[in-house]
């Protein structure tokens, strides 16, 4: 399962890198044989590719949050309701009672 998730994740991150250096490639192709529809082409062929990247890597983190941080959180917490929705937990009620702090100290 993880093994798919970084297949997804990697497959995204190409679909991505592609999205950002098409555009170049299309407009130098463009500026050499004079035809500039293709430039106009190659920008919206390098958004599609942008979002759909987005959206891969997306569902891929949806569903390791849901195979993996959700079981963990529970196992952590295992009489707290979890709210999972789209790669984030809801954990405001634990700041609430004290249990989770949110300052940065952790980050540094």
């Amino acid at each position: 399962m993880l093994g798919a998730i970084k297949v997804k994740l990697a497959f995204a991150k190409f679909i991505r890198i592609i999205g950002v250096i098409e555009p170049f490639a299309v407009g130098v192709y463009a500026l050499i044989s004079h035809e500039f529809l293709l430039i106009i082409l190659g920008i919206a062929v390098s958004i599609f590719l942008l979002l759909w990247g987005l959206h891969i890597r997306n569902s891929a983190m949806n569903q390791y949050g849901k195979a993996y941080v959700l079981p963990m959180a529970r196992q952590v917490f295992p009489g707290a309701e979890f709210t999972y929705i789209e790669k984030h937990l809801d954990l405001d009620r634990f700041y609430n009672l004290g249990l989770i702090t949110r300052d940065n100290t952790m980050l540094t």
